[in-house]
This record gives C-alpha cells, sequence and structure tokens, in this order.
C-alpha cells in the first residue's frame, strides 16, 4: 500500500488540510508545534482508529486530537493505491463505530467489509505491530544501560513469538532491590481524594449546566432598550390622538351637538321645518279658499322660516332657504356625524395606547428586574466558577500524583513479571527466525554504518553483539548514536520480514529517528533509504539538515514543510 494524499477535515490543529504525498522519500518539515505529531497521530488513527477505553491516556489524547475549530467535523480521507487500484479510506471519530468507510475511487462503491480490507493493506499489522515495525522513532536518548535491555528484550520477544510485544522489557528493567524504593513514591491517598475531589467537581459542573446560569443580561437589556423605545413611541402616538381629539371635541362643543342623537335629531328638526315650507308653497290656492284661517298659517310660516334660517345660518353661516342651502346643510350635519364617528375611534385608539403604555411600562419594570436578577446570578456564577478553578488546580495535582501511581504499579507488575518469566530466559532461538533476523538486520546495518559493523548477533542470554570485522563488542559498550543505528537496523528488518509474504509493503514512517546521529551517521543512513528502491518513506523531522544532505548527495526526495502557528498568522491570505 502506498499513500496518494492525506485530507484531513478536523484533526488537531488541522482544518480542512490536504497533504499530498510520492513514492520515494518525502521529507515532512516542521518546527516545533508545527502539527509532525498530529499528523502521525492522524495515520495510525485512521488505520487503527482512536485509542477505546476510559483510561487516563486515551482521554487525553481524544482531548488533544479532537479539532480546534468545528469539532463537529472529526475525521478525515486516506487515497491510497493497492495492487494497481485506488480506494479511499474514510474515517468520521465523532460517530459511534467512528465511521470507517472504504470505496474504490473507480467505482465510487463502499466496500461491503472495509475492516478485514484495511487490515489487508495493513498487512495485518497490529496496532502494537505497527508501532513496532514501520513506525520508528528515536530512542530518545536511553541510557547505555537502558538501550542494551531494550534492543536484547525487543530482539527476545521477535525471537520467540514472532510478535513486536515488548512487555518483557518492563519486567527486566528493574532489580528486585527497587521494587521497596517504588512502593514507598506510591501515594495511596490520591486516587480516594482523587474520586471525592472528581465527585464534588461533577456536581458543581451539573450546578453550573443549569439554565438559570445562562448570561442573559445583553437579552434583557436589548428588550429594556426595546421597550423603552416603544414606550417613546406609544407617547408621541398618545399625544397626537390627544390633540386630534381634542380639535374634534372643540369642534362638535362649538356646534352644541356632543353625540350622535343630537345631531339626528336637529337635522329632522331641520328637514321637518324644510318639507313644511315647501308644502306651504303648494297649497297657496288653497290658501285663498281658506281665507279666515291665512293669518294664522302665515304666522306659523315665519316661525317655520325663522327657525330653519337661525340653524342654517348656526350651521352654515345663513343663505336663502332652498334646495343649495339644504344640501350644503346636510353635507354639515354629515361633516359633523364624521367628526363624530372620528373622535369616537379616536378615542378607542387612544385607550388601546394607554392599555399599551401600561403593559410596555409593566415590561420595562419586569426587565429592570430581571436585569438585576441577571447581575446576582453572574455573581453566583463567578463565585462558583471561582470554586471550580480551585478544585480543579486541585484535581491537576492528585491526577499528576495518580499518574505516578499508575506508572510506579505498572513498573512493580513489571517486576512480578519479570520474576515469572526469568527461570524462560534459557529459552532458544528461533531457528528460523532469529537467522533471518540477524542475517537481514547484520546487512543492513552494515549499510547504515558503512561498513563500519557488519554483522549482529544474540547469544544465549540474550546478550547483544556486534561485529567490526575484528572483534565482537556488546551493544551497551557504544555510543547512544550507534544505538540508534542499531535499533534502525533491526527495526527495518523486523519489518521486512514481517511483510515478507504481504502483497504490497507499508509506508516506511521515520519520527524524529535521526536526533542522535551526526553528520557522517546521517548521511550514511540517507543514502540507505534512498537506495530502498520500491519502498515510500515518511521523514519528520524538525532539523533542517536532512534536507542540506539530501540536496547536497543529490538524493532524490520531495520536501513538505508544515508552517507553524505563529508562520500561518504571517502568511499572506
Amino acid at each position: 500500500m502506498k499513500l496518494i494524499e492525506l485530507r484531513i477535515h478536523g484533526f488537531g490543529k488541522f482544518h480542512d488540510y490536504t497533504l499530498p504525498l510520492s513514492d520515494g522519500l518525502n521529507l515532512i518539515y516542521g518546527r516545533n508545534e508545527a502539527g509532525k505529531s498530529t499528523l502521525h497521530h492522524f495515520l495510525r488513527s485512521m488505520f487503527y482508529g482512536l485509542p477505546s477505553g476510559g483510561s487516563l491516556p486515551a482521554r487525553e489524547f481524544r482531548l488533544h486530537i479532537r479539532p480546534w475549530k468545528n469539532p463537529e467535523r472529526f475525521g478525515g480521507e486516506l487515497l491510497v493505491s493497492y495492487l494497481g487500484e485506488r480506494y479511499l479510506i474514510q474515517r468520521d471519530f465523532s460517530a459511534p463505530d467512528e465511521g470507517l468507510s472504504i470505496r474504490s475511487e473507480k467505482s465510487g462503491i463502499p466496500l461491503d467489509k472495509p475492516g478485514p480490507f484495511l487490515s489487508e493493506l495493513l498487512c495485518h499489522l497490529t496496532e502494537k505491530g505497527y508501532r513496532n515495525t514501520v513506525s520508528i522513532a528515536q530512542l530518545h536518548a536511553k541510557t547505555d544501560r537502558e538501550m542494551a535491555g531494550e534492543l536484547r528484550r525487543y530482539v527476545k520477544n521477535m525471537q520467540e513469538s514472532k510478535s513486536s510485544s515488548i512487555s518483557g522489557e518492563r519486567a527486566l528493567r528493574f532489580l528486585d532491590e527497587e521494587e521497596g524504593r517504588l512502593r514507598e513514591l506510591l501515594d495511596s491517598g490520591a486516587v480516594k481524594e482523587l474520586s471525592l475531589l472528581t465527585g464534588e467537581i461533577r456536581n458543581l459542573e451539573r450546578e453550573l449546566e443549569n439554565p438559570r446560569y445562562e448570561n442573559r443580561i445583553r437579552r434583557f437589556a436589548a428588550l429594556r432598550e426595546e421597550a423603552r423605545e416603544n414606550l417613546a413611541e406609544l407617547q408621541r402616538r398618545k399625544e397626537e390622538l390627544l390633540r386630534r381629539n381634542s380639535g374634534k371635541e372643540e369642534v362638535l362643543r362649538l356646534s352644541g351637538l356632543s353625540d350622535q342623537e343630537e345631531i339626528e335629531k336637529e337635522e329632522g328638526r331641520a328637514e321637518g321645518l324644510y318639507r313644511a315650507l315647501q308644502e306651504e308653497k303648494k297649497s297657496s290656492v288653497l290658501r285663498l279658499l281658506l281665507y279666515p284661517f291665512s293669518r294664522r298659517r302665515k304666522r306659523e310660516e315665519a316661525e317655520r322660516r325663522e327657525a330653519l334660517s337661525a340653524v342654517l345660518s348656526a350651521r352654515i353661516g345663513g343663505g336663502e332657504i332652498g334646495e343649495e342651502s339644504m344640501e350644503r346643510l346636510r353635507s354639515r350635519y354629515r361633516e359633523l356625524r364624521g367628526i363624530l364617528t372620528e373622535l369616537w375611534e379616536g378615542r378607542r385608539a387612544l385607550n388601546a395606547v394607554l392599555s399599551e403604555l401600561e403593559e410596555k411600562e409593566n415590561a420595562e419594570k419586569g426587565y429592570d428586574e430581571e436585569l438585576l436578577r441577571q447581575h446576582e446570578l453572574q455573581t453566583e456564577l463567578e463565585g462558583k466558577l471561582e470554586r471550580l478553578s480551585q478544585l480543579r488546580t486541585r484535581e491537576l495535582r492528585l491526577l499528576s500524583s495518580v499518574r505516578e501511581n499508575e506508572r510506579i504499579e505498572r513498573h512493580l507488575d513489571a517486576l512480578s513479571l519479570a520474576r515469572e518469566r526469568i527461570s524462560e530466559l534459557s529459552l532458544r532461538i528461533s531457528e528460523s527466525f532469529g537467522r533471518h533476523l540477524n542475517e537481514k538486520a547484520g546487512r543492513m546495518l552494515s549499510e547504515i554504518t558503512g561498513g563500519r559493523y557488519r554483522s549482529l548477533f544474540v547469544d544465549d542470554g540474550l546478550e547483544l553483539f556486534l561485529g567490526s570485522g575484528e572483534r565482537m563488542l556488546k551493544l551497551k559498550e557504544l555510543s547512544l548514536g550507534t544505538m540508534d543505528q542499531v535499533y534502525l537496523a533491526l527495526r527495518l528488518a523486523v519489518s521486512s520480514l514481517m511483510q515478507e509474504e504481504a502483497p504490497e509493503r507499508l509506508p516506511l514512517f521515520l519520527d524524529e529517528s535521526f536526533a542522535l546521529y551526526d553528520e557522517e551517521r546521517l548521511k550514511s543512513c540517507l543514502h540507505f533509504l534512498s537506495d530502498m528502491t520500491g519502498e515510500q518513506i515518511l521523514l519528520f523531522s524538525c532539523h533542517k539538515r536532512e534536507e542540506e544532505l539530501l540536496t547536497a548527495e543529490q538524493l532524490p526526495f520531495r520536501k513538505i514543510e508544515l508552517l507553524s502557528e505563529e508562520a500561518e498568522e504571517r502568511e499572506p491570505q
């Protein structure tokens, strides 16, 4: 399998990040905090998933690599090639099953059983096997004794079981006299105190999750301001309605007509007077026949005329009695009725405004009270947050003690295991695997060291020796740089043997593997890696010298530079 492209949706500091890779040597350079370790973690997590279980290291790892931006986009894709086909490996780490899917790029159809196929792509290496074969880091400047012990026990486990598990390392790391010293370092009360403290923290966290502590000061301040603006507008509407109503009331007051009944009564009387006068005109001939009564009728007609003239004068300013003046009078009555109707509507509108004013005033008071309560809650919240901060500080101290206890317990378990296994150290090397391992590691060591050390030998006591051509040297007698070279040769040899029957080999991952190498050692190693035809190599480094030597030696490679956060911020957009 070869990696073609990494596509990170969200993983640690990386967000919507694409990294194309090529065959051969890929030099991934970046200063500290640029993301090299995160990329390495991303690859391993895409292969094997995130650490499972509720252990502290697993929780801390998940917390560390959770996306800094858009936590919901937690995962990515790997575009790989295998036996002439290209496949897309996808994972969604936010999904319960981490959302593993694999599909052919050509067909786009997801595989029914992505897990077994991924295992095939990984040459059926377990995660522990992956960590101890194709994923190679430096030995981090271990002491001679530790280095020799690690390599000896590593070889023993591989020779006896063909497994890279190195549980026997810890079993032989300490002598019996160290047990007493370790037990004295145990803090027996830390676990109990941490448990109680964790319970208190959880209770306090649940309290802080209460919706009552939601900061709604800004919301209620906005509502209060809105209410005040509404009150101001309602006040303006109230004053305008009062002004308008006052004008209409004044018109009605001056008319002497205050309601619909009065208007209709006066209008009916005027119409009656007008009709009577009209009837008098029509009956003029008849009045001649009834002459004896004409004087009384003339008086009545005059009274009617006088009354109607008074109405006309009062309502339209006078005028001769006739249809024109009556139409003007009717229009005036309609106008007065309209004014009266508008006055009623204005009063209803005013009542509505007054009611709304009261409601908004009450709302404003409620918002003021709620704001006061919110400020009190915020003060209470600040006190609880301060308490939580204090508890967190204590928790961190206790966690440190608990981690130290766990570390000590692991060492104590290793001591117990060592006592059980010490009698098994006489087991003989498996002929086939041991021979092939020694031969392959010896050849690789010779190339890496420029022929200075030509062979590797493990005796029955699991003492590791190197052959320089003239004599055999114990590993613990060598420098740390040479030990790192031996370590690299062993890992490469084991990786090769573990993948001998695989259709395609895995890429080789080198993470700061050459920190202890001097320039000559590094040059020899780079030439060796360059000669590994057909291998894909990812070399992670925070140093410039790998690039400089590769360039000076004219060795083919592809450089990929990761920017630190500070550099990214300075990059032009």
